[in-house]
């Protein structure tokens, strides 16, 4: 025997037993970092990302809840007691960015649209037929037609940057950082176009079939569309935008693609990561949590905790390579593993936001951010 294999091998097993063991296979630890409700708020030392919130108070009036390091449970309402735009049998809704730093209402869509402070004061009011909803950076808006048939962003002060035709805009999506574009609109027939409107530009590329959902993550879309050979059935496909974003046309190509036990009218809840994609689908009366590796391999998870019923209402966001989803009743946090947390819900869901390592479930009568152990 080679006299340096013993030490060598004395080595090496100091050190398989010493050097900290890779994380990636462990699973994210979950817990509540704080939670508010109108009779008061509870921290655990949280270290908490700006993002607001929205209440319907009563029909035409919001309430908006900031949320970061500095304060929770500083409420702006829009628009506030007495403003003479307000019309009872009006609804309207409110869009605002993250940091809160304006909020834009509409009493009634296809009339006007008033700008407000970020104390809630009003600012100015213009003319608008269009919906608008605000990026999370408060840089860009997306202004929609009503009959979604016309896409276009502007700048704050509503100057059109960019707009796009088509056949019923029902996807659209901020892209998060790391993306190649900074927006991106899909219809109902595959027409996907992607935006970089600091640099403007623009890409087409179509999907095979009729679109039904799309997800992006840092690099990549994921598209759940109808199976052009088989319409019983939809598939999922996972696409690269990195070519379609250095000329004006782009035909996609499916980098991975799954073929899904039925087909579905509605959003799918889907999550994509760099190294896995997810999607909780009806599979008779259970849902069933899908994962597809790089590997190019497929796990299943039968679901007993939702319904099939739940699925069509349900929220999802999806995280480094895990899949949030609430239901009316309960959260449930999706891995590798199947479900690795889950709580039960004072009241249904409203949203499902995440930032910086933190999940905020809003219901109708709380929010609470819950701190996921080692995901940014």
């Amino acid at each position: 025997m080679n006299r340096l294999a013993i030490p060598i091998f004395a080595v090496s097993f100091w050190l398989f037993l010493h050097l900290p063991l890779t994380r990636l296979s462990l699973l994210p630890h979950a817990s509540t970092v704080f939670s508010w409700s109108a009779d008061g708020t509870a921290f655990k030392n949280a270290h908490l990302p700006t993002v607001s919130f929205a209440w319907k108070e009563e029909p035409g009036r919001y309430s908006i809840l900031r949320v970061s390091d500095k304060e929770v449970g500083n409420r702006v309402v829009v628009p506030p007691a007495g403003y003479d735009a307000i019309q009872k049998e009006q609804n309207g809704y409110v869009t605002f960015p993250d940091d809160l730093s304006f909020v834009t209402w509409f009493p009634q869509l296809g009339q006007s649209v008033h700008f407000f402070d970020v104390h809630g004061a009003p600012i100015l009011s213009r003319p608008e037929s269009r919906y608008l909803e605000t990026s999370p950076d408060g840089r860009f808006f997306l202004a929609a037609a009503g009959d979604h048939s016309r896409m276009a962003f502007t700048n704050p002060d509503l100057k059109e940057l960019a707009s796009i035709e088509g056949l019923i805009f029902h996807q659209w999506k901020f892209a998060p950082q790391g993306f190649p574009a900074q927006a991106i609109t899909a219809s109902l027939d595959g027409q996907i176009a992607l935006f970089h409107l600091d640099q403007n530009r623009r890409a087409l590329l179509h999907a095979p079939d009729i679109l039904k959902t799309m997800e992006l993550s840092e690099e990549k879309i994921l598209l759940h569309y109808r199976n052009p050979k088989n319409p019983q059935t939809d598939l999922l496909a996972v696409l690269s935008p990195q070519k379609a974003m250095q000329g004006r046309t782009f035909q996609a190509s499916v980098e991975k693609g799954f073929t899904l036990p039925g087909s579905y009218v509605f959003s799918l809840p889907l999550g994509l990561s760099r190294h896995a994609m997810l999607a909780v689908v009806p599979a008779g009366e259970q849902g069933v949590l899908l994962i597809f590796q790089s590997s190019k391999k497929f796990r299943t998870y039968p679901l007993p905790q939702i319904s099939s019923y739940e699925i069509e209402s349900a929220h999802s966001v999806a995280f480094q390579d895990y899949l949030a989803v609430a239901t009316e009743k309960q959260l449930l946090l999706l891995g590798d593993k199947g479900i690795f947390w889950s709580t039960p819900l004072d009241s249904p869901a409203i949203s499902l936001k995440y930032k910086n390592g933190v999940l905020f479930i809003q219901t109708q009568n709380s929010l609470t951010g819950i701190h996921i152990e080692g995901a940014k």
